[in-house]
């Protein structure tokens, strides 16, 4: 099992923010980060969610089968742990989300974890 923490800035009046993710193993070694731009962005929620999916992809293309994905933003877990969010705005970027982290791990989860 590794954890992996995603975080995202957003700024308002130019739509854009940033991304990023550290994966650390059991003994705390780091096992891969990366980070990123984004354009076009909506909402803080919209960044946070841009991370997690960008976390989701790069854990399964290097082959992480057990994960816990940990976030400061407690909509996006719940987003995530729920369907009650089908309907949002941003209700199709969760189901995606929700879909891969079902199918392309043995066991994945996203937790709450306050800065």
């Amino acid at each position: 099992m590794v954890k992996i923490n995603v975080d995202a800035a957003f700024a308002e009046q130019r739509g854009v923010g940033g991304w990023g993710l550290i994966c650390r193993d059991d003994a705390q070694d780091i096992r891969f980060a990366a980070a990123g731009a984004q354009h076009d962005l909506q909402s803080a929620l919209q960044a946070e969610a841009v991370a997690l999916s960008k976390a989701v992809t790069l854990a399964d293309r290097l082959g992480v089968g057990r994960v816990i994905f940990e976030t400061d933003c407690m909509v996006l877990k719940q987003a995530m742990n729920s369907n009650d969010y089908e309907l949002a705005q941003l209700g199709v970027l969760f189901s995606d989300i929700r879909f891969r982290l079902r199918t392309h791990f043995i066991e994945a989860h996203v937790v709450y974890v306050p800065r």
